[in-house]
């Protein structure tokens, strides 16, 4: 107790030191591409500010997009906060007439689910789902660019049965959006049947337990113009989706279709929310966070796991919680989101003053549209977010939240985010180039078959849960990922085509020029092997291909050939 009282806290930041961050965010912006950006802070007991980003009539050939506090962006995974809740609360009211706890395991909630890999069958407890603990394979191949997700909702039994185990369960820190999505299908799975009237899956508690009570007016659970989409308000001033070229040229990327994709990611990151909706959340729970008799009953936490540490990350990075990284600063953040691997060292800056230590609760999100970072400071009663439409040339959002979070503890005034900017940024360029010129200069060994239509067809996955069509055309092969689907009715429209080109051998690359690769949502600063497809030849006949898009994993990159195109 003497320690706490001893503790000194950062002077207070005011308006006018949020205030003069505006040119630096603008700046931060124009590095990385983005076209659009809000930023909310809110001291309890104090009005939020806003910094929003605007076209400005002086530049108008200067690509911005005018939003505000109550424009709706995908939120990504900063969702996997409001899942964790969900699952707090089924527990809750599971648990008077059940002895299903965090720690079950999940073979005894949901039996049609048998993991290939024998100890995530034995070992996989509730709670390790939502910790990043699980010890389960990523799996690169369900989620497309602008398209979308590629494995219907449908077919998730089988893609998850096909995971198998990268390390032992409960034994390291291992990011997954994968254990948050079987959260949600356990959800799903444990309250079909029920009367209208009570919770059904994850969607139903996070809209009653939550969005309704919290009046959280402009958020859905998935994108608002959506089949099936809940908001409490149909006329949303929704963000568009960019993604930009490193000349700095946005490229717009078309809506999610109607149907909203196949549902299959949404309890990991299929959120849509605004600044003014998720500062409001975000305040309740630091208040539950504080102890505090006002935080809603439902975030009230009595057994200790939503805002405990569950997982240590990396030195220096904290722990994970549920939904929420917790780290101590002096401290480093950023460790989920994008900038970290982009970083010459591989290390985020150390930010917060020694002389005021205090805890923070963090965490990011990235996807086709854009990104998303938030933290809660409990010591200053402070809650901030950070949204952004577009999947930048840097983690935009991450070095704009650093750069309030630094402004608030009274950082060190050596830290130079602009410099970082531009060192992930140019990283980031670096890392597609480096990639597709290592891929277009292979060794060009012909391929041991002479004719490219022989490779074309339909191949499955070994779990059959995605389908791979290959097409030659004019002399050039192309590739198609599909969501699994009956080959007599007509190709779905949220499909992805890529050129296939030759590396060596039977082995060829998708790795196209980046503006084609950008035009189509894509992320490209990926590992070599995600972008590499090998045929299998037996008796001079294609049979199957292998993309490894998950080393971790090798049987979920094979494929094999069920249909010959004539």
């Amino acid at each position: 107790m003497a320690q706490e009282q001893a503790r000194e806290l950062p002077q207070p930041y005011t308006r006018q030191d949020l205030e003069a961050l505006g040119p630096t965010i603008q700046k931060l912006m124009d590095i990385a591409g983005t076209g659009g950006l809000v930023v909310g802070v809110q001291r309890d007991g104090d009005d939020p500010w806003y910094w929003c980003s605007d076209i400005d009539p002086s530049q108008p050939g200067k690509h911005q997009q005018r939003c505000r506090e109550y424009t709706m962006f995908p939120i990504f995974s900063l969702t996997k906060l409001f899942t964790s809740m969900c699952v707090a609360r089924w527990l809750a009211k599971v648990s008077d007439h059940t002895d299903i706890t965090w720690d079950t395991c999940v073979e005894d909630v949901e039996p049609k689910v048998n993991f290939r890999g024998g100890s995530l069958r034995r070992q996989v407890k509730i709670i390790d789902l939502l910790s990043h603990n699980t010890g389960m394979t990523k799996s690169g191949c369900y989620r497309g660019g602008s398209t979308g997700m590629l494995i219907d909702e449908k077919d998730y039994v089988a893609f998850i049965n096909d995971q198998a185990a990268y390390r032992p369960a409960n034994t390291e820190f291992y990011y997954n959006n994968l254990g948050y999505k079987h959260a949600g299908h356990i959800l799903d799975q444990n309250n079909q049947g029920r009367k209208s009237h009570c919770l059904s899956g994850w969607s139903d508690i996070l809209k009653r337990g939550y969005l309704l009570p919290w009046r959280m007016y402009d958020t859905s659970t998935e994108y608002p113009g959506s089949d099936g989409a809940y908001a409490l308000e149909e006329n949303h001033d929704i963000a568009d989706g960019y993604h930009m070229l490193e000349t700095g040229e946005p490229v717009k990327l078309e809506a999610p279709s109607a149907d909203g994709g196949t549902g299959f990611a949404h309890a990991s990151g299929g959120m849509y929310s605004c600044a003014e909706d998720l500062l409001g959340a975000y305040m309740k729970v630091k208040r539950a966070i504080q102890g505090r008799d006002d935080a809603p009953v439902e975030i009230r936490d009595p057994d200790k796991k939503l805002f405990t540490p569950q997982t240590p990350i990396e030195a220096g990075y904290g722990d994970y919680c549920l939904g929420l990284v917790k780290v101590e600063f002096p401290g480093r953040m950023g460790y989920i989101g994008l900038s970290k691997d982009l970083m010459t060292d591989k290390q985020m800056p150390v930010i917060g003053n020694s002389k005021h230590p205090l805890s923070v609760y963090y965490h990011q999100g990235s996807g086709t549209r854009g990104l998303a970072g938030m933290a809660i400071v409990p010591d200053l009663d402070t809650v901030v977010v950070v949204l952004s439409n577009t999947l930048a040339l840097n983690d935009c959002a991450d070095w704009v939240l650093q750069l309030v979070m630094s402004t608030m503890l009274g950082g060190p005034a050596s830290q130079d985010f602009i410099k970082h900017a531009t060192i992930t940024k140019e990283n980031n360029i670096r890392k597609h180039r480096m990639v597709r010129n290592t891929l277009n200069n292979g060794s060009k060994k012909p391929s041991s078959f002479n004719d490219l239509a022989s490779c074309r067809g339909i191949y499955t996955s070994a779990g059959g849960y995605l389908d791979i069509e290959v097409e030659a055309e004019h002399g050039k092969l192309y590739w198609t990922k599909h969501r699994k689907r009956s080959w007599d009715t007509p190709a779905p429209d949220r499909v992805e085509r890529f050129q296939l080109y030759h590396y060596e051998g039977d082995t060829f690359h998708w790795l196209g020029p980046r503006r084609e690769m950008a035009a189509r949502g894509i992320w490209v600063p990926k590992e070599e092997h995600y972008w590499v497809v090998t045929f299998h030849v037996e008796d001079g006949n294609v049979k199957g291909l292998t993309w490894l898009h998950d080393p971790h994993n090798p049987r979920s990159g094979k494929f094999k050939r069920v249909f010959e195109r004539a």
